[in-house]
């Protein structure tokens, strides 16, 4: 792989590359961050909650904060960019969150995707050269280098939400019906308590079969899956100000030394710890 940009900062990351080929699904979720991934060349099979997209040059997939995604790269070579934001960097300019509806008002794993002709090309172009184009040796704080990235970001996301909130996004989603069926129960159902035979009686299907297909479109087990929902849900309670224990039952965990060595395990923090205190 030749990476073109790293930049890394507290509430952004920006990773330029090409010529990587990816043959095996390495299924990823960021816990605090939105990400945008652009791509200039080459083509790309983008998997998002078990909906699948395939990417081309000039597409765009927007994913969520706690969206299980993972790329396959479809060419011998291929170039995007991976802008990744902390929802807090705009919320000078944005205190309403008006930009993170595409992010936001829709179901995970839907909506992901925006081809060319769906959003102002030339726009969007601009903005992501902009925001690769800055220098990875300056400081973090620098402040005309992060005004070059919250002005091009703010123009991306704008774009972005006028092609949300105006005319149906294109899309070229495909959800195998049974697995779809699937994350849309559990998303549903995430604070009830269900096991795998849940699932099995309510879509008549042998639970080995139904695992190895969840993980095969997914990319995790049914049950890492659900922890990890519960895990985000219980994290977005805890910094409204709900506390630890309390958000956990609300999460859907019964067992709350299970949910703390659980939640430490994945954020590193113990569930007392405010989103003040990680960042």
């Amino acid at each position: 792989m030749s990476v073109l940009l790293e930049y890394l900062a507290k509430d952004i990351i920006i990773y330029h590359a090409k010529d990587q080929i990816l043959l095996e699904p390495k299924p990823s979720m960021h816990y605090d961050m939105h990400e945008i991934c652009y791509l200039f060349s080459g083509q790309v099979q983008f998997y998002v909650e078990g909906s699948s997209y395939t990417l081309t040059p000039g597409c765009m997939i927007l994913i969520r904060a706690g969206e299980v995604h993972y790329p396959l790269i479809d060419a011998s070579s291929y170039e995007n960019a991976a802008i990744h934001f902390h929802p807090s960097m705009l919320a000078d300019i944005d205190p309403r969150g008006l930009l993170s509806a595409p992010f936001l008002d829709r179901q995970p794993g839907r909506r992901n995707f925006y081809p060319p002709e769906s959003h102002g090309q030339e726009t969007v172009r601009g903005a992501v050269d902009a925001i690769c184009g800055v220098d990875a040796s300056l400081p973090d704080a620098d402040p005309e280098q992060r005004l070059r990235i919250l002005c091009n970001l703010s123009a991306l996301l704008f774009e972005l939400r006028r092609r949300f909130r105006g005319a149906e996004v294109h899309s070229s989603e495909s959800r195998p019906d049974l697995i779809g069926q699937v994350i849309t129960y559990i998303d549903g159902h995430l604070t009830e308590p269900f096991q795998l035979k849940t699932l099995t009686d309510r879509f008549f299907v042998n639970g080995d079969y139904l695992n190895f297909k969840f993980r095969q479109v997914v990319g995790s087990s049914i049950w890492q899956y659900t922890i990890s929902k519960r895990l985000l849900l219980a994290r977005q309670r805890i910094s409204e100000g709900v506390p630890p224990t309390r958000a956990a039952e609300q999460s859907g965990w019964k067992d709350y030394s299970s949910f703390y060595r659980q939640y430490k395990a994945r954020f590193g923090v113990s569930p007392g710890f405010t989103g003040k205190n990680e960042r």
